[in-house]
């Protein structure tokens, strides 16, 4: 026999489900609200309900909804930090949204298999040896660590940084070396045409192992009397 919290859940995925149709996230941010006010500390309550405003943003746009989404998912995290994929332990598919197609990606076959039919937990540095996250870090010490990695990126060319970051994202899921390569190709391509005559004109920095160097453009001086 199911309980009213239980009841609610259920229902609420049942219009989530269906977010597309007119009206149905915002039943299901009702019938969530209605249960996490009963059960203060219903932490997957707060966890859909936060998937709720997250539907519901990519139907109305509006920027409270992913206010209320990112609020939602940290109320969740406070009570339960070890909140599981809990798809398959609710009888129903591990392969919502999008997990079916990211998680194989990240951990391989073998391992996203295990993980969405189990549903279990795992901690972070089990994270980590699957790859499943880039590293670990004592706690507090995140955005130092996030900025230490960013001042290496920015250490290089921002023309460089940004051509590398496009090409990546656009052959990520090529279907062969050759079709990566093409891509590359016609990215470079087609930034050097358009932005060739430019630099030529007007000059540029190189920066080579950290260092910095002007190139003269065709329209600047060269110091020569005429």
């Amino acid at each position: 026999m199911l309980g009213n919290l239980d009841e609610s859940y259920l229902k609420a995925l049942g219009y989530l489900q269906r977010y597309n149709k007119p009206g149905n996230p915002d039943l299901a941010i009702s019938v969530l609200k209605a249960a996490v006010e009963q059960n203060p500390r219903f932490a997957l309550g707060f966890a859909t309900l936060g998937e709720a405003y997250r539907l519901k943003f990519l139907m109305d746009h509006d920027p409270a909804s992913v206010e209320q989404a990112f609020a939602n998912c940290r109320k969740a995290v406070e009570i339960d930090e070890h909140l599981p994929s809990v798809f398959v332990t609710l009888g129903v598919s591990s392969c919502d949204m999008g997990t079916s197609y990211l998680l194989p990606r990240l951990v391989g076959a073998s391992r996203a298999a295990e993980l969405m039919l189990t549903g279990r937990i795992f901690d972070a540095r089990e994270a980590r040896a699957m790859d499943l996250v880039l590293d670990v870090v004592p706690d507090g010490t995140v955005v130092d660590r996030a900025l230490e990695t960013a001042r290496l990126i920015v250490a290089n060319a921002p023309l460089a940084v940004w051509m590398t970051k496009e090409t990546m994202w656009q052959t990520i899921d090529s279907p062969s070396f050759r079709h990566a390569l093409d891509k590359a190709v016609v990215k470079h391509l087609d930034l050097f045409l358009n932005l060739g005559p430019f630099l030529r004109r007007q000059g540029f920095t190189l920066r080579i192992d950290g260092r910095d160097r002007e190139v003269a453009g065709e329209g600047c001086a060269t110091g020569q009397d005429d």
